[in-house]
């Protein structure tokens, strides 16, 4: 069984690996200082308050077995082991008596003020620092490889924040903007100096990706984290979390891992001087080229023509969602952005999207119930906007 610990990109990996015939089993983390308190193992205290009943759903798969243990002796036996720069989510919350700290979304004290009354007893509310995350990481990792020796161990870096992908690229780790320039080679010297384990350079294979594919950024990366600017148009983020092309890749070299024991880069897989040297310049589509990619059916696709909607500011291209809502498919990265655009423009067009997201989102399971609470309520959000204002 290959092993894959961390958050989404992670899951994505696995998947990719799954799909390559390979058993595969991926678990949620919340923070490597929740595996570091408690040792490896449940404290007998934190068993009994995780067993709130009803509470389960509020953990968002980073169950107290993954945050604590991450594997046991009853788990099928590993063939490789997996841990990428997963963010933190936050806030942990500290036994401070017994110095074991875990992670329960905060929503849980509605569904249950008994469970909140009995962890404002029992815990304190704490938010780790983010500078000092890779510290903590690396501590957990070596826990880890101190308990579990004889198998393979990857660590899977992270893309680094190029100048050409945007001038605020954006991921879910929040130290990664300030150390990513320098944390790629300290990252690699430290894998090697633990056993049977090694770092996978993201940018280089992203590198060999960029070099046989499409040459921009928006064809891998294409979703945008909005916010508000200082003027009338918000301000942009490229999201360097969610990179299409890069799982099947990363898979292709994990298998070839497995069979060889070796890390393998090619001379392509350079990371080009443009990425460091050259600003980034928005791609602007034609309105035939983004009623081919909203009408795809594709996550990435339909959310590379949404994010090119902002650089055409000028012209409003809500009707194009209007008429693809029938093949958009459910994505709270589109979901996102639309909203935004919606503030911008208030065409009740978009009403037949958003009629269009409610069925499709009724229907979609694959993430939970809260995914999908948290959804329609988005939408019902933007319905209501535009209707105030039509």
């Amino acid at each position: 069984m290959l092993y894959l610990f961390g958050n989404c990109q992670s899951g994505f990996l696995a998947d990719a690996l799954a799909h390559k015939g390979h058993p595969t089993t991926f678990r949620a983390l919340a923070s490597p200082l929740t595996y570091l308190t408690c040792g490896g193992t449940i404290p007998a205290s934190l068993r009994e308050t995780a067993a709130w009943p009803g509470i389960e759903p509020f953990f968002h798969d980073r169950t107290i077995h993954n945050q604590c243990v991450m594997i046991s002796d009853a788990d099928p036996a590993p063939r490789l082991f997996l841990i990428n720069l997963f963010h933190e989510t936050i806030p942990l919350f500290l036994n401070e008596p017994e110095k074991h700290a875990f992670y329960v979304d905060q929503a849980a004290f509605d569904f249950s003020p008994g469970f909140k009354d009995l962890l404002e007893r029992r815990y304190r509310a704490i938010e780790p620092n983010p500078d000092t995350y890779l510290a903590r990481f690396g501590d957990m990792v070596e826990a880890f490889r101190t308990r579990h020796p004889e198998t393979p161990l990857l660590i899977l870096g992270r893309l680094s924040h190029f100048p050409f992908f945007g001038s605020e690229p954006y991921s879910y780790l929040t130290c990664w903007e300030k150390v990513f320039s320098r944390a790629g080679p300290l990252l690699a010297e430290w894998a090697a100096g633990l056993p049977d384990t090694a770092y996978i350079d993201v940018d280089r294979v992203f590198a060999g990706i960029w070099a046989d594919t499409e040459q921009t950024i928006e064809a891998h990366c294409p979703f945008l984290r909005v916010r508000p600017g200082p003027g009338p148009q918000p301000v942009f983020r490229r999201d360097l979390e969610h990179i299409g092309s890069l799982w099947g890749r990363l898979a292709d070299m994990v298998t070839s891992f497995l069979e060889t024991g070796r890390l393998d880069y090619g001379p392509h897989q350079t990371p080009p001087a443009l990425w460091a040297d050259q600003p980034h310049a928005p791609e602007r589509l034609g309105r035939k080229r983004l009623r081919s990619l909203l009408s795809s059916g594709a996550n990435y696709a339909s959310g590379r023509a949404v994010a090119a909607f902002f650089s055409d500011p000028d012209t409003d291209h809500t009707e194009l969602l209007a008429e693809a809502a029938a093949a958009m498919p459910v994505c709270h990265h589109t979901l996102h952005m639309v909203r935004h655009y919606a503030a911008l423009h208030k065409n009740p067009s978009l009403l037949a999207w958003i009629f269009a997201q409610q069925e499709k989102i009724a229907a979609f399971t694959a993430n939970g119930p809260g995914y999908q609470r948290l959804y329609e309520n988005r939408l019902r959000e933007i319905a209501r906007d535009l209707t105030r204002h039509a």
